[in-house]
């Protein structure tokens, strides 16, 4: 398949719908290396997503297993930003530059592109907002 387009630049606000976008575009351009799941919900009803990157539909149990987790303070773009784009170039060099692409066929990844989805839902809607929002 065609390399998926790629993120936004830095610049940008990561939104979460930038988040469903990308995920359900992997998942359509490489079904069997992409499996969207859940994390859990926030406090607010909203699902924390997950997405193991790697072969078959459960991961095989003698491979190693990373996480990488971002979007964990809502204002901070980047991190959310680059783990997409690392996801993306990961999947679009599979099966097409081994020393990359191989990367997915030796271990599991783990995605959380969000971790903090209520954060950044209120970011979304209060842009110049700096504190945090705990009780």
């Amino acid at each position: 398949p065609q390399p998926p387009p790629p993120p936004p630049p830095a610049a940008v606000l990561v939104r979460l719908e930038d988040v469903e976008k990308a995920i359900d575009r992997w998942r359509r351009a490489w079904p069997g290396l992409v499996h969207p799941e859940t994390l859990g919900t926030t406090r607010e009803g909203r699902p924390i997503r997950l997405v193991r990157l790697g072969p078959g539909k459960t991961p095989p149990e003698h491979l190693p297993e990373t996480l990488l987790v971002a979007g964990i303070h809502p204002r901070e773009q980047q991190p959310t930003l680059y783990l997409l784009r690392l996801a993306e170039e990961l999947l679009a060099a599979h099966g097409t530059d081994p020393s990359i692409g191989a990367i997915l066929e030796r271990q599991v990844l783990w995605i959380v592109p969000a971790l903090n989805p209520d954060g950044k839902a209120w970011e979304q809607e209060h842009p110049d907002w700096r504190k945090n929002r705990a009780p």
